[in-house]
């Protein structure tokens, strides 16, 4: 298995990780149906979305995959008056990542992370490797510290 830029990152941090692959269509993003194969709490696993606030520019925000962000709230925590979603061909070119593959972890720049609160109670958050068909397992505290985000209620 080919080590993206976000494994390579843990590694040399010595972050524990877990590994899972999964077999769907490159391009896919993960869904619940997805992970029906990964045998991964659904609670547990994260999805990451690319946002541009009017203040704060880029910005990334963590949340459970199965919830929907709250627009809102997360202008709120990042102070900015809204956010929306960066149009999907934005995505590669600020991330380094194609759309439904993103993660914090070693992305292109250094954005404001917000990651939901519901993650806080976790023993483990499942996100994007940043490759097709493949997540990674870790402690949420250290992805938090490791992507330099803050916990935030930006998921309803």
């Amino acid at each position: 298995m080919m080590k993206t830029n976000a494994i390579l990152t843990l590694e040399a941090l010595n972050i524990p990780y877990q590994l899972q692959e999964y077999d769907v269509n490159s391009g896919v993003p993960v869904t619940a149906s997805t992970l029906g194969q990964t045998r991964i709490p659904l609670k547990q696993s994260f999805k990451t979305l690319v946002l541009r606030g009017d203040c704060l520019g880029v910005l990334l925000a963590v949340l459970p995959l199965h919830t929907q962000l709250s627009f809102k709230a997360l202008a709120q925590c990042s102070l900015n008056q809204n956010t929306r979603l960066v149009p999907r061909s934005e995505v590669e070119s600020l991330t380094g990542y194609e759309p439904g593959e993103v993660t914090a972890l070693a992305c292109r720049c250094s954005y404001p992370v917000f990651v939901d609160r519901r993650a806080e109670d976790l023993e483990q958050i499942w996100v994007s490797a940043g490759k097709p068909n493949l997540i990674v397992g870790l402690a949420p505290i250290d992805y938090l510290q490791l992507v330099q985000g803050s916990f935030a209620a930006i998921a309803k």
